[in-house]
């Protein structure tokens, strides 16, 4: 079960990385406030069960609690307050990981 969460997690990243049009690398050296990164760890919080630890560690986000007030933030962003790429990726992913 956890593998294919993991599966799952890394089917986003790469998911993500393209629409974006970043590399992994970018992303995980973006500031832990990027919009881009948090919309990651939101997408895969929403759509695996990956431990937040794990997404702590795959995106550079410092701790799991971390990626938690990250997800939270993101969550609560209405769209005009977001980027139009990631209100497109917050879109796409409700309805492909859904």
């Amino acid at each position: 079960m956890r593998d294919h969460a993991l599966k799952d997690a890394e089917e986003i990243i790469r998911e993500g990385c393209l629409h974006f049009g970043m590399e992994e690398a970018e992303i995980r050296e973006g500031r832990r406030g990027d919009l881009k990164k948090a919309s990651l760890a939101w997408a895969i919080w929403k759509q695996t069960s990956a431990p937040q630890a794990w997404i702590a560690d795959r995106l550079a986000l410092k701790s799991a609690a971390n990626v938690s007030q990250t997800v939270r933030r993101f969550d609560r962003l209405e769209r005009v307050e977001m980027g139009k790429e990631e209100s497109k990726w917050r879109n796409r992913t409700s309805v492909i990981f859904s």
